[in-house]
């Protein structure tokens, strides 16, 4: 008789040389079967290569990665590119999952998509290519793998001229001198220089320091408070931010300072009573002269009074 995983149309074979095999994707336990009938098929699923099987431990899962609807089937077939499938045994091509946002399958029967790598961001479901990752653009970055968020961009007082930068530290610092207020910027040329009165000693700045009253900056690009002069002694300035040397006011006839940068014309001395001065932005109080034999002057006199004719001047 024909064992189990076998059959024979022929009544009463006398010879299991008659017997034909279960096929591929079939298995049967009977014995002495006279029909293909007894040969039972693979569930969805499975799949089985195996001719005379004779037990359906022969139906073996599919892998990860691929699926069977049918019955009977020798192979399973492939999830597409762009999904992928982790469990075994699935009967359906409804299990492939799409790969999610920020990654991609480029592969035929995937167990598992890959991540868009630093430097890039996708916002594309079920990609079949790592070209759905795109690289950051100039002016900014990302530090993440598999990432659907934006590339973040590079803060103001920095630039980026790079395609597909991984880091925060591929925005470059504005130098010394200049500033920068545009988010995302793509180039130095972002980095604008301190006007004149003005001026940065910081990298990555995004506003420039106003020189003090009582100095002044001609230059454009200034990097340091030195950078702003001082008004000469004998002068005076109110003014911040003050381009040229214009803006120092002369201390007034009669008065002098010896102080620089000064800020305000009450450091202009005035010449003490009984002495006088010709001279306007005076340093010294040695410019104050005192009075000729037989005149008189109040306190911060530019000249001189004479006495009357036929009085003369009683200090007391």
């Amino acid at each position: 008789s024909c064992t189990p995983g076998t059959y024979s149309t022929t009544s009463a074979a006398p010879s299991s040389s008659l017997c034909q095999p279960c096929i591929a994707g079939k298995y049967s336990t009977a014995v002495a079967s006279n029909s293909s009938l007894s040969c039972t098929n693979c569930v969805s699923g499975k799949y089985s290569l195996s001719t005379s099987a004779n037990s359906s431990v022969v139906c073996t899962l599919c892998t990860e990665g691929t699926y069977n609807s049918d019955q009977g089937a020798t192979q399973c077939q492939s999830c597409a590119a762009g999904t992928f499938l982790t469990v075994k045994g699935a009967n359906t091509s409804l299990a492939c999952v799409q790969c999610g946002v920020g990654k991609y399958s480029s592969a035929l029967a995937s167990s598992s998509c890959a991540m868009c790598g630093p430097g890039t961001t996708s916002n594309v479901s079920g990609a079949a290519s790592s070209t759905s990752c795109l690289p950051c653009a100039q002016g900014s970055y990302s530090t993440a793998s598999g990432s659907n968020i934006p590339c973040q961009l590079c803060t103001a007082g920095t630039f980026n001229s790079n395609m597909g930068s991984t880091l925060d530290s591929y925005c470059t610092l504005c130098l010394q001198g200049t500033f920068s207020l545009e988010i995302g910027a793509q180039s130095n040329a972002s980095c604008t220089k301190c006007t004149q009165g003005k001026y940065t000693s910081l990298v990555g700045s995004t506003t420039c320091d106003t020189c003090n009253p009582g100095t002044y900056n001609s230059l454009l690009g200034a990097t340091n408070i030195l950078n702003c002069s001082y008004c000469a002694s004998g002068t005076f300035s109110s003014i911040p931010g003050a381009t040229n040397s214009s803006v120092c006011t002369l201390c007034s006839y009669g008065k002098y300072s010896p102080a620089a940068a000064a800020t305000s014309s009450k450091t202009c001395t005035p010449c003490t009573a009984g002495k006088f001065s010709t001279a306007s932005g005076a340093n010294t109080a040695a410019t104050c002269q005192s009075c000729p034999s037989g005149s008189y002057s109040g306190i911060g006199y530019r000249d001189c009074t004479f006495c009357a004719q036929g009085t003369v001047f009683n200090a007391n």
